[in-house]
């Protein structure tokens, strides 16, 4: 059985940038987490920061979208 190089290539894509957009709300998480343990404001900057690692997470996943696009 041969496997289509360009469905390998898309998978590889979008597996990375699944990928990206975990680490972006772990990352936002983690940061929100550290700035409520210093600042004594938990959950505020916790849920700020899941948030907006989540907005930065589908704003990747379109970009990689967009750009990886079959052309038509």
């Amino acid at each position: 059985m041969i496997v289509d190089p360009k469905w390998v290539r898309y998978a590889s894509i979008m597996s990375s940038a699944v990928t990206v957009k975990g680490l972006l709300i772990f990352g936002g998480y983690w940061v929100g987490e550290y700035a409520d343990k210093r600042w004594g404001t938990a959950p505020w900057f916790m849920f700020l920061g899941v948030i907006a690692g989540t907005t930065l997470g589908f704003i990747w996943l379109l970009h990689v979208a967009k750009r990886e696009r079959p052309p038509s």
